[in-house]
């Protein structure tokens, strides 16, 4: 997470690998644009599924691990003829490092009857505290973290569908962590879960007695949005931040632009049928709805696969990416509460606006 221009990368051979993105250049076909970081082979069970993998912020690094450059990632793998989950924590290292690799292992029972895991949520929360693990009968808010005598652990927080009443068959199909307290407290975590049902769920924690982090426990803390007007049985397909506006003085340069904050106590959601509703907590009744429009008439026949973004140097600008029509345009919104959406006819648009950004000299 030190570098969000990093990914990671995992085959059939059981090697895990991670790049970094290093851009394109203009007219040369040939410029490396991406390079690998490290390939660590991990020996997990032949057979291992690994579903989802996310990066984990370099505090939790032991001494030797830190000095070494070390990467650490968690991974959520299912092991063949269990329907059990395993997280693992694996550090890798530079190319041409020594290939050693550490991990923490903690299971996971799913309370789905299902075989096949559906998990579409794993991330980290907006802290870096909190790892979130979201899908068919799975909400889970785990703790990785190290120990005073430098060990790496896992524990588990919170499990939503144990604590109930909870629908166990909907999906969680989104999440977005934000900060909602004062700058200066980053020991609060807001978590959004978006479901397959057209639900929006939140869940507050804090530093408990002990420094631990804990669930609110405070009334309203966390539950369901009763404002939401997301269709019904129309997945929230993306839950997006707005990020807060760029000072007038801001030297445009790419590290610059990466460190815009996200904005605290905002979000937008967003339905497969095209629904956008935006939100803000206030003070005194909590979230509300503040905005809705819709990029179609909506309904679950309109359904479609979207990606969406907002952007930091124009935070009222939001790009959205249809896969069916295969178009990446901007809903725009007049006075008079119309909506209109306004889209290239090809995905190419993205490489050519790139391209443009980049010939223009936006980032120095």
């Amino acid at each position: 997470r030190k570098d969000p221009q990093m990914f990671a990368t995992y085959d059939e051979l059981r090697l895990l690998s991670v790049w970094r993105w290093r851009g394109t250049e203009p007219g040369d076909v040939h410029h490396e644009a991406i390079r690998m970081y490290s390939l660590t082979s991990l020996d997990f069970p032949s057979g291992s599924t690994v579903l989802q993998m996310c990066f984990l912020p370099s505090a939790i690094l032991p001494t030797h691990v830190f000095d070494s450059d070390g990467t650490p990632l968690v991974l959520l793998t299912q092991e063949p003829g269990s329907t059990d989950l395993v997280l693992r924590v694996v550090f890798v290292f530079a190319v041409n490092s020594y290939a050693q690799h550490y991990t923490a292992r903690a299971r996971i029972e799913r309370q789905s009857e299902r075989r096949e895991a559906e998990v579409s949520v794993f991330a980290m929360s907006h802290s870096d505290r909190l790892l979130v693990l979201g899908g068919r009968g799975l909400l889970q808010f785990w703790k990785v973290w190290k120990s005073v005598d430098g060990t790496v652990r896992i524990n588990l927080v919170f499990d939503a569908i144990q604590a109930g009443p909870w629908p166990r068959e909907p999906a969680m199909v989104s999440c977005l962590g934000i900060g909602i307290a004062e700058e200066k407290d980053i020991h609060e975590d807001w978590i959004t879960i978006g479901s397959s049902d057209g639900c929006l769920y939140g869940f507050n924690f804090v530093r408990g007695t002990g420094k631990e982090i804990e669930l609110d426990s405070r009334e309203n803390a966390c539950g369901k949005f009763s404002a939401n007007t997301h269709t019904p049985g129309v997945p929230i397909q993306c839950i997006i931040g707005n990020w807060s506006a760029p000072s007038e003085s801001i030297d445009l340069t790419q590290a610059a632009y990466l460190r815009i904050p996200v904005e605290r106590k905002s979000f937008v959601s967003v339905g497969e049928d095209g629904k956008f509703l935006w939100w803000r907590m206030h003070e005194r009744c909590g979230w509300a709805r503040v905005r809705e429009i819709s990029m179609w008439a909506p309904s679950p026949a309109s359904c479609r696969s979207l990606a969406c973004i907002s952007s930091r140097l124009a935070p009222d600008l939001m790009v959205v990416a249809d896969l069916a029509s295969q178009t990446v345009g901007v809903p725009q919104h007049d006075g008079r509460g119309e909506t209109s959406y306004v889209g290239s006819n090809s995905f190419a648009f993205v490489i050519a606006l790139g391209r443009k950004a980049r010939s223009e000299g936006a980032f120095r």
